[in-house]
């Protein structure tokens, strides 16, 4: 039965000497997996349309005996190009790809449009990790975890507060915190990991106007997210690697 479906590739596996394997998210089936045949050879006509994080139409024959469909043709939407001339922005999109690729097992509308608003927001601003934040804000949200950042999670006191706990789920403050334990954060950063987990997906550019966050100001946020949902997140620490150059 011929098929198609609204994608986002996640990820690209060689497979035999031309062919390649695309994990990608889709809108309707969740995660997919594709054969792509041909697809490095230089004369294949659906190469441009399958690159890495490109938002793309795929036409198949659907198989359901199969846990690989054969891609027949696709139809490029948007390669979000301005994310491939900077390794800072390839970096983060490969770490929201893998975060899809692991929990988006299932198909989920509003999945599918915090990746694709989040990679068009990567594609345009020079503030990237204020879009990895509020991308990880959201994965933790679909997943169910929500760190307290209203109050101490301890006393409940609303101020003074000095630092996040791993353990506890959120903000803890400073005559909680201990001092072996738990790093105390700067009020930017403080602020910074509250509004993320405040914001809609849509507040970026609202977010984008007062926040200037960078890789440190993020690692909380991934770091709850991995230890609550189970999921380790293995191209961060390429991205550690590319900030630090």
């Amino acid at each position: 039965m011929n098929n198609s479906c609204e994608t986002i590739v996640l990820r690209h596996q060689d497979f035999r000497e031309n062919d390649v394997i695309l994990t990608v998210y889709t809108k309707e089936f969740g995660k997919l997996s594709f054969l792509a045949r041909g697809l490095k050879k230089a004369t294949s006509k659906n190469a441009a349309h399958c690159s890495l994080f490109c938002h793309s139409i795929f036409h198949f024959n659907d198989n359901e005996k199969q846990g690989m469909q054969t891609l027949k043709n696709a139809e490029r939407k948007n390669m979000f190009r301005h994310i491939y001339e900077d390794l800072n922005k390839q970096a983060i999109a490969q770490v929201m790809c893998e975060c899809i690729e692991k929990i988006g097992d299932e198909p989920s509308e509003l999945l599918f449009e915090i990746l694709l608003k989040s990679l068009t927001y990567l594609n345009d601003t020079k503030k990237p990790f204020v879009v990895l934040g509020l991308f990880l804000a959201h994965c933790n949200e679909y997943c169910g975890i929500r760190p307290n950042v209203d109050e101490c999670i301890k006393c409940h006191r609303q101020d003074q507060i000095a630092a996040i706990s791993l353990q506890d789920g959120g903000f803890l403050c400073l005559h909680c915190m201990d001092g072996f334990y738990h790093e105390r954060l700067s009020e930017e950063q403080l602020r910074s990991f509250r509004l993320f987990h405040k914001a809609d997906i849509d507040d970026f550019y609202v977010l984008e106007k007062y926040l200037n966050s960078d890789f440190e100001d993020i690692k909380h946020i991934l770091l709850i997210f991995e230890e609550y949902s189970g999921v380790q997140i293995k191209s961060a620490a390429f991205l550690e690697k590319v900030v630090q150059l």
